[in-house]
């Protein structure tokens, strides 16, 4: 969810960084445009000119000049004499002539035709800036809708993904609950396992008629340590001899198997179980396997499954079918 997150952040960062490159490209859009304008209308008034080039403006100088001087000469014409009405009759438009003359005298008064060609390059090399800039603006404008789009898609997606994490958030909390160390559930199946099986593991040391009266599982720190109560009063399992060792060993196993096993218990397996016994105490296993053996078939069909070296000891014994394997 978090990588989900992040690059959320990083669309809406790309898409604000794109709208700020457009917001800034506009504005430099708009000061080209009145730029362009601003020349467009110097271009358009050059262009109605009739004056091209500065051989022609050579030529409207002298005509203008030319024409200031008959200007004169006909002034003085007139104060001194009554040609003024014929005259005016003869030209009537030669007074708005000779205004628009100085008039258009004025306008090209600092007109320079090298001017005139860096301005009509730069406005060729603004507008080939112009159409790059467009260009930019559309790829630009490609990308946000992209970006967009893509925003827009992942939406259900991301909205489901939220649903599944609150989800996940409430399992865990379930988990951290019920199924840590610490649990009251935990906790609570524990105790009933060890009270379980501390009752199970006595009443088959009762059977075998043990100095062990009850035997009791409790939880020291993370271990399970055992205790068992006999005639002389409570005593660790380590300070029981090795045959009571054994019997509490099978004791616990067979306990375990009855709150395990749902249906009755048919075999058990033991591995070497007279390794550390001495040869009374392998004496005494042995009757206690059968006796065990003995009290387990009164409920269902069972057997045990002993592997050892130490056949011996079962030579004399009650036993179903031994088999001897040797190495060749």
């Amino acid at each position: 969810m978090e990588h989900i997150n992040q690059e959320l952040k990083k669309i809406e960062s790309e898409k604000t960084n794109l709208r700020n490159e457009s917001s800034n490209t506009q504005n430099q859009i708009d000061e080209i445009v009145s730029k362009i304008k601003e020349i467009e209308y110097a271009e358009n008034t050059i262009k109605n000119s009739p004056i091209k080039n500065n051989e022609q403006l050579g030529d409207w100088k002298n005509n203008l000049k030319l024409n200031q001087n008959r200007n004169n000469e006909l002034e003085k014409i007139i104060e001194s004499s009554d040609l003024s009405p014929k005259l005016v009759e003869f030209v009537p438009d030669l007074g708005q002539t000779f205004l628009d003359i100085e008039k258009l005298q004025k306008e090209i008064k600092d007109f320079k035709h090298e001017e005139y060609n860096s301005v009509e390059q730069e406005l060729q090399t603004i507008n080939s800036e112009n159409q790059e800039i467009l260009m930019q603006i559309g790829t630009m404008t490609e990308k946000i809708n992209s970006a967009e789009a893509s925003i827009k898609k992942n939406i259900p997606i991301l909205e489901e993904m939220k649903l599944a994490s609150k989800y996940i958030e409430n399992l865990e909390k379930i988990k951290s609950s019920i199924f840590s160390k610490t649990s009251e559930t935990v906790t609570g199946a524990r105790n009933f396992a060890v009270e379980t099986i501390s009752r199970n593991a006595s009443q088959y040391l009762e059977e075998l008629k043990t100095e062990i009266k009850h035997l009791e599982l409790f939880q020291e720190g993370s271990s399970i340590k055992i205790q068992c109560h006999t005639t002389n009063g409570q005593r660790p399992v380590t300070n029981l001899s090795g045959g009571e060792q054994v019997c509490v060993a099978l004791a616990v196993r067979l306990g375990m198997s009855d709150l395990m096993i749902k249906s009755p218990l048919k075999i058990m397996v033991l591995d070497e179980p007279t390794a550390y016994l001495d040869k009374t105490h392998r004496a005494y296993f042995v009757d206690v396997i059968q006796e065990l053996t003995r009290l387990m078939n009164k409920k269902q069909n069972f057997q045990f499954i002993i592997i050892t070296h130490d056949d011996e000891i079962w030579e004399s014994a009650q036993v179903g079918t031994r088999y001897k394997f040797t190495s060749t």
